[in-house]
């Protein structure tokens, strides 16, 4: 069966890390979300048991 609607959409990011050293929440330009947070952020926010966040990890570059 043939779908002519069919569509892909991919997003891969990296961060560089030069750009991004020593902060700890990023937000590219133009775009709302995501929004990229540091290690230390993620795991001050998983032990003060923070709910209503998901984390996929970026490559840093």
């Amino acid at each position: 069966m043939k779908n002519a609607h069919l569509q892909y959409s991919i997003k891969k990011y990296a961060l560089c890390k030069e750009a991004i050293q020593s902060k700890h929440i990023i937000k590219l330009k133009g775009d709302e979300i995501p929004i990229f947070i540091s290690e230390e952020l993620r795991e001050l926010i998983e032990k003060n048991n923070i709910t209503g966040c998901d984390f996929l990890e970026v490559k840093v570059i």
